[in-house]
């Protein structure tokens, strides 16, 4: 999704330490870009990274407690979701803050213990579940994806998972081969998770309906 002359203004819900806002920052110039997120160690890390990006900003906030008469171009929620008890109140917040595009991902599928324990997930989304929620609510769905497929896989996290999940990295120094072969799948997850060959990750562009 390029139309730069269309976003205006993006808000990237649960940004964390701001990576993804950095990049919608650099990728849109003309835009302002503030990325929010209730930890204060995340937003701290993200201002202390991403200072001098001049279109940037952050925000420690709860998402519900922001105030809908101001809206954004582009609204997103990555990898969010699925940590709520409740999503449906946040992603309702969510079509009321966005006046043109809504850009979300969450995992799909069966939900393995692992993701329960080391993830924090209360769930992961049935097929069709989030186009149908964001249909209802006024906003059409433009393009989707159901992507991974190998690496976010059934195949794949259930190796995980009987590998202890995030538990089972050992978190030392990665050799030469290491490195490199680490690389290989990095580049080859990218690519996997832009075809959409099927797998377990969902992401969703929506655009919300003219009245």
């Amino acid at each position: 999704m390029k139309h730069p002359e269309y976003i205006k203004n993006i808000l990237d819900i649960g940004c964390g330490k701001g990576l993804n806002t950095a990049f919608f920052a650099e990728d849109y110039p003309k835009a302002s870009v503030i990325g929010v997120d209730f930890s204060e160690v995340g937003i701290h890390k993200a201002q202390e990274n991403y200072s001098h990006v001049n279109n940037l900003s952050f925000l420690c906030s709860n998402a519900m407690d922001l105030q809908s008469d101001k809206t954004f171009s582009l609204v997103c929620a990555f990898e969010l979701l699925e940590h709520l008890e409740d999503w449906e109140p946040l992603a309702v917040k969510i079509t009321e803050l966005s006046h043109k595009y809504i850009l979300v991902s969450v995992p799909v599928g069966r939900m393995r213990a692992y993701e329960v324990e080391a993830a924090g997930h209360f769930r992961n989304f049935k097929r069709g579940e989030l186009e149908r929620f964001f249909n209802h609510h006024g906003f059409k769905t433009v393009k989707v994806f159901y992507a991974g497929f190998p690496f976010y896989s059934p195949i794949t996290r259930d190796l995980l998972s009987l590998a202890g999940g995030s538990h089972g990295l050992s978190g030392k120094e990665l050799g030469f081969w290491q490195k490199k072969s680490s690389l290989l799948l990095y580049y080859l997850y990218r690519y996997f998770s832009t075809v959409n060959w099927g797998g377990d990750q969902f992401m969703g562009l929506f655009e919300k309906v003219e009245e």
